[in-house]
């Protein structure tokens, strides 16, 4: 899996470095942002399109990032949060969290359990 990520990346950049060389002069052109609001203007200096362009796609994975790590922060309070409450179930039952291997058979034990069954009519 880690060789396909590999040439996945490998791939990405050579598309966006031909995508870059194809339209250079494109996108070399400077661009200028303007905000209007009421009588409140702004605007940037001219940048050329490419630096608008990169800045977007950086902020874009800062806040996907940023995302990502508050969903698996709350994730992991759930999955503590649920943890203490088996841990609790447990200690009112009684039971050990080693005993569910025991309990729930695996499903190798049931395949081998239902080969054993059909060995066992066989023999009758």
């Amino acid at each position: 899996m880690r060789v396909v990520k590999v040439l996945f990346l490998i791939l990405f950049f050579f598309v966006c470095m031909l995508f870059f060389v194809q339209n250079t002069q494109m996108l070399a052109t400077p661009l200028e942002l303007k905000l209007e609001v009421f009588s409140w203007s702004m605007s940037t200096t001219p940048t050329p399109f490419y630096v608008v362009m990169l800045l977007s796609f950086v902020i874009g994975g800062i806040f996907a990032t940023l995302y990502f790590m508050a969903e698996r922060f709350r994730l992991n309070g759930k999955v503590k949060a649920l943890e203490g409450q088996v841990a609790s179930l447990n200690r009112q039952t009684g039971a050990s969290g080693s005993s569910y291997a025991s309990t729930y058979p695996s499903s190798a034990d049931e395949t081998s359990g239902a080969a054993s069954d059909t060995a066992d009519e066989n023999k009758d």
